[in-house]
């Protein structure tokens, strides 16, 4: 595969099945859980139908869907700016080490800078080795912060 065949673009409403499948394939590699396809195809749809909800955004190789991700939007009072989270990243196994993810970071970095982002943000499973290396050496560095959560369920 060169890379010339590949299309890194926003994903259409239409490809609500094919984000579906790599998003499963992604909660199960990384996480080993089984989402709910129901609920996440509605979460999907929620996207398309509220774009404040975020962006997904798709890397297309000889029309097929090989890899996506979700942008979502967090606004910073303290920068008067909003920040972009990388979310739902995946990359069909196959297509990984071939530099797609920085080929796709840049398309996002580009898209950032345009929209006056402020900063691109992410959060890994910490036993994921080899992503936090890709996204080091992609120029992410950790922060200070720690992640809690809340279920409300």
């Amino acid at each position: 595969m060169t890379q010339t065949t590949r299309t890194i673009r926003k994903a259409k409403q239409n490809e609500t099945e094919a984000l579906a499948g790599l998003i499963l394939a992604m909660a199960l590699e990384s996480e080993g859980r089984e989402l709910n396809r129901a609920t996440l195809m509605a979460g999907i749809q929620a996207v398309f139908n509220n774009p404040s909800l975020g962006t997904y955004w798709a890397v297309e190789n000889a029309g097929q869907l090989v890899a996506c991700t979700l942008i979502t939007v967090e606004w910073s009072d303290w920068n008067n700016a909003p920040y972009w989270w990388i979310q739902s990243l995946y990359i069909r196994p196959e297509y990984r080490g071939q530099g797609m993810f920085e080929q796709l970071l840049t398309t996002l970095e580009s898209s950032a800078q345009a929209e006056g982002v402020r900063e691109l943000r992410l959060y890994v499973e910490q036993n994921n080795q080899r992503a936090i290396r890709v996204y080091q050496r992609t120029g992410f560095e950790s922060e200070h912060y720690h992640c809690m959560t809340k279920p409300l369920r």
